[in-house]
């Protein structure tokens, strides 16, 4: 018998015929009229080749051939039921589950510390997995499940496929170290241009609003250092002259471990969005969606 071409719904048909063996009882029992439940009898006994129930006077007695089927039906509807209908809950206190997040360094001191503190919380047993890659391999990896959350400024994943939600506006300044011999607590023009500098090109993207305003403003500096690494950076600059431009919140967690201080850039930049992407294949995963709500709880605007 090819299941292709059965209606599973006859199954549902025949429990019922057979927990009440009354044609019209068990119509009501699935919201059927009696002339459907018994067009759909007749269906039931032409897929068996057999009357299945028989009309005698304590009702719709079921045949031989219907009390072999009426269990393994049973077991299908609860299998059904208990399994496949089944509404999946995630419960955090009780999960293991390994959350792999895509992100920078800067993202990871920006976000790490905060995600693992409700999480303790939270979620106790869960653990998160940090990871950078390009452009390429994120958007498989998202779309494999390999990567459940991309935080940052992740611009080629605003396209079909992926969501994404706006956690904060981001905005950067200048840093140099505390002693620096010729910056102040301001700096001009000539003197940015003057200076030579430190330049980070993290997968995560954002230093490139940066680059591209420099270059539409014509503005040429020396770049002594260029680096894909966030982490080095405070240390590199405490100790040398040089210029560094970094989102504004990275600025703040530097000047608490290193003698660096902050100087507003003599001309504007355009602020920039970090947010959350996750692949269309996990948007209703409730573990995902879980992780999802709780970062935009803890971020948003904040």
């Amino acid at each position: 018998m090819d299941i292709s071409k059965v209606d599973l719904n006859l199954l549902v048909v025949f429990d019922a015929m057979f927990q009440t063996q009354s044609v019209t009882l068990a119509a009501e029992l699935v919201g059927l009229s009696q002339s459907t439940m018994s067009y759909e009898l007749a269906k039931l006994r032409q897929l068996f080749d057999d009357p299945l129930f028989v009309r005698m006077s304590t009702g719709m007695q079921p045949t031989p051939r219907a009390l072999q089927l009426a269990g393994p039906v049973r077991s299908a509807l609860e299998i059904i039921k208990s399994d496949v209908l089944k509404q999946f809950q995630f419960d955090p206190i009780k999960s293991k589950k390994v959350f792999t997040l895509c992100m920078t360094d800067i993202a990871e001191m920006t976000f790490m510390p905060r995600i693992l503190r409700f999480l303790a919380v939270d979620a106790p047993e869960v653990n998160i997995r940090t990871v950078i890659m390009d452009h390429a391999s994120l958007e498989r990896a998202m779309a494999n499940g390999e990567v459940d959350l991309a935080i940052g400024y992740f611009p080629d994943l605003k396209k079909a496929g992926f969501f994404q939600q706006r956690l904060f506006p981001h905005t950067f300044i200048g840093v140099v170290r505390k002693s620096h011999p010729r910056i102040g607590s301001t700096i001009t023009l000539q003197q940015f241009l003057k200076e030579s500098h430190v330049v980070v090109t993290p997968e995560g993207r954002s230093q490139e609003i940066v680059e591209r305003m420099l270059e539409k403003k014509g503005y040429l500096r020396r770049v002594a250092l260029t680096t894909p690494h966030f982490a080095s950076v405070p240390f590199i600059i405490a100790a040398s002259d040089l210029i560094g431009i970094v989102p504004i919140g990275l600025a703040n967690a530097f000047s608490n471990f290193a003698e660096l201080k902050t100087v507003d850039l003599p001309f504007s930049l355009p602020d920039f969005d970090v947010r959350q992407h996750w692949h269309e294949r996990f948007h209703k995963d409730e573990e995902n969606k879980w992780l999802r709500k709780k970062i935009a709880s803890e971020f948003a605007n904040n």
